[in-house]
């Protein structure tokens, strides 16, 4: 009636189909973990609702017995009768769209790489569980999320390869940790609903979306580097009704705070921000005007400017920028001439260099600079010539 925990984990030479006979009632997870059966997954009468096919990710089909009063296979899936919960799909799977989907399990898909085409979360789905389609690289198509999903989980769509635009619809409350991490094909619009109130870490990390970033007016939190890398915006919008965020100069502001936290290819540094935040700017290649830092901001964090080599000509700094980290402006290779604000109390600019005035060190460099001669030097400080 029951097979013990991890009974076959990491049997990977087990390749053939999977039978679970009609006297089985009770399989706990991890039983067939990272086992490699490619055939056919057959449930007897028995079996109640399980996750120890969660990491077989070959399967070809799934058929459940008719009798089965707690499980069914519609669409080549496994799913659950009391809770509407699709358990694990195969790699000939159809999600169901009749109605009867509620909730997509974790690792329901997990590292199907078989399944092409676009993906449709139908409108009958409220929750897709953690991981729920990492690593699904084959299916290449178009992502489209139902109207009525209230929560993506953590790395649910991770490393999937889907085109187009990607939008987050009102219904949805919370992104989890990494949920569209390394979608790097997402090439469209990025559109994050009303509804949504939180954005996990690194949640759309590498996302390489090129059209517009449109912010709800639900949203309170955004987890760290959660849009580290998706620099190629064409531009930024936040609903004017989002009491916390808002897009002045095409930029993603956090409003108490002060921070700029993402800008795109059409960015302006606005005046009022204070702290341009860690990978603000990372790989912004398209960024190609002046960069001008104003007076009202003091602090920049360490690889703001990351990898940011197509930003050309002038790089000013306002009279309150402060306590620069290390080589925070290294991968700018194409700054034409440097100037600083005459009131700035730590760094001025000297034959296009930019130095801090205490140490007399140079902090940077650009095509046109000359190494002063008048004492002004001492140290030439690390990346200042970079790249």
């Amino acid at each position: 009636k029951t097979i013990e925990y991890a009974a076959f984990d990491s049997c990977s030479g087990l390749n053939g189909n999977l039978t679970i006979g009609d006297g089985i009632e009770t399989i706990p997870g991890r039983v067939f973990d990272w086992c490699n059966f490619a055939g056919i997954l057959t449930i007897g009468k028995s079996l109640k609702s399980t996750t120890a096919f969660q990491y077989c990710d070959e399967f070809s089909g799934i058929v459940v017995d008719k009798a089965n009063p707690n499980l069914y296979s519609a669409g080549n899936c496994l799913i659950d009768k009391a809770t509407g919960t699709l358990i694990k799909g195969s790699d000939n799977s159809v999600i169901p769209n009749d109605g009867t989907i509620k909730k997509i399990a974790a690792n329901a898909f997990y590292q199907m790489r078989r399944i092409t085409g676009d993906l449709i979360i139908p409108d009958s789905v409220t929750s897709i569980g953690d991981s729920a389609f990492f690593n699904c690289w084959k299916w290449e198509g178009k992502l489209v999320i139902g109207k009525n999903v209230e929560t993506i989980g953590a790395r649910a769509f991770d490393s999937g390869k889907f085109t187009g635009d990607l939008i987050i619809p009102d219904s949805v409350k919370t992104i989890g940790t990494e949920a569209f991490n390394a979608c790097f094909d997402l090439d469209g619009k990025l559109v994050i609903g009303n509804g949504v109130t939180s954005i996990g870490a690194r949640a759309f990390q590498y996302v390489k979306c090129k059209g517009e970033l449109q912010i709800g007016k639900s949203l309170t939190t955004i987890g760290e580097s959660a849009f580290n890398s998706c620099s190629n915006l064409s531009s930024i919008t936040v609903n004017a009704e989002n009491p916390n965020f808002s897009s002045q100069g095409n930029c993603l502001v956090e409003t108490a705070t002060k921070t700029l936290l993402l800008g795109c290819k059409s960015s302006v540094i606005p005046d009022g921000i204070e702290t341009i935040a860690t990978n603000a700017f990372t790989y912004c290649n398209f960024l190609t005007s002046d960069l001008i830092i104003p007076d009202s901001v003091k602090t920049i964090s360490s690889g703001a400017f990351s990898s940011s080599s197509g930003i050309t000509g002038v790089l000013h700094i306002g009279k309150n920028l402060a306590n620069l980290p290390n080589s925070v402006f290294s991968s700018l290779s194409g700054i034409t001439s440097i100037t600083v604000d005459a009131q700035n109390a730590q760094y001025k600019a000297v034959n296009n260099c930019l130095i801090e005035t205490a140490t007399k060190t140079i902090v940077k460099g650009c095509i046109n600079s000359t190494i002063p001669t008048d004492g002004s030097v001492e140290i030439i400080g690390s990346s200042a010539f970079s790249n």
